[in-house]
């Protein structure tokens, strides 16, 4: 089997080379419209952002482009490779931050083959007895142009673990899509397609957005930047959703 190409900065290298030598160094309030199903899976550990993003590994080093992932070893960089040399280099050429509002998110396009890295507004809300964000998501999600489509809601999952590879979250991983999408004549999702290999039973159509919550709180009040680790998290999310249906 051929080295795996890693890239840092628009120089390849071989994943082998580099191990040997540094390998990694150190306008709405979306609220989940019904509650996440989880498969039974008794008291998994819980995952930090410094964890290995494969096995929850505490001992795990950055990646050395991007400082956005964690692994543990050379076979959970390898397992990961795939998916990670997507979104890796996004990460070391992402614009500026617009504003001290914005925060990093990823989108995946209904008709793009990689995901893509996107600044959304989260506007600071008060009432009486909380402060919270709104994420500022309209936009994004009605980039398709679906035709008649005027108004519509938008539905989101929350992720706090992580049912495929059996471990709890230290932050909330949130999923936002058209709610409609399955009916409203969006495309499907060439994207998601793209990065599961085509093997999801579950048609997931227009455009899709993963965004990142600092607690695991039922209803998280704050956004922070997404990080690459999170594209992870959703696909997995993606394939245990497909053993449900």
């Amino acid at each position: 089997m051929s080295p795996l190409p890693f890239v840092i900065l628009g120089q390849s290298y071989s994943l082998n080379a580099l191990l040997a030598t540094s390998f990694i160094s150190t306008a709405i309030h979306i609220r989940p419209r019904s509650p996440l199903l989880l498969l039974n899976v008794s008291h998994p550990p819980l995952m930090d952002a410094s964890h290995c993003i494969i096995c929850n590994n505490s001992k795990a080093r950055s990646c050395s482009s991007c400082h956005s992932i964690s692994y543990c070893s050379v076979d959970c960089q390898k397992l990961d490779w795939r998916l990670h040399k997507k979104i890796c280099r996004a990460f070391t050429t992402v614009a500026p931050r617009p504003s001290p509002s914005h925060k990093l998110a990823i989108l995946l396009p209904v008709d793009s083959k990689g995901p893509q890295l996107v600044w959304i507004e989260c506007e600071q809300r008060i009432d009486s007895d909380r402060t919270w964000e709104t994420a500022k998501v309209e936009t994004l999600l009605e980039a398709e142009g679906v035709a008649g489509i005027r108004e519509y809601l938008s539905e989101s999952r929350m992720i706090t673990r992580n049912v495929r590879r059996e471990y709890k979250l230290s932050y909330t991983v949130q999923i936002v899509y058209r709610e409609t999408a399955i009916i409203d004549g969006s495309s499907r999702n060439v994207c998601v397609g793209r990065l599961t290999k085509w093997r999801l039973k579950h048609e997931w159509n227009g455009p899709i957005l993963v965004m990142r919550l600092p607690s695991t709180d039922s209803d998280p009040p704050f956004y922070e930047d997404v990080k690459a680790s999170d594209l992870g998290i959703a696909i997995d999310q993606f394939f245990a959703y497909n053993m449900r249906t």
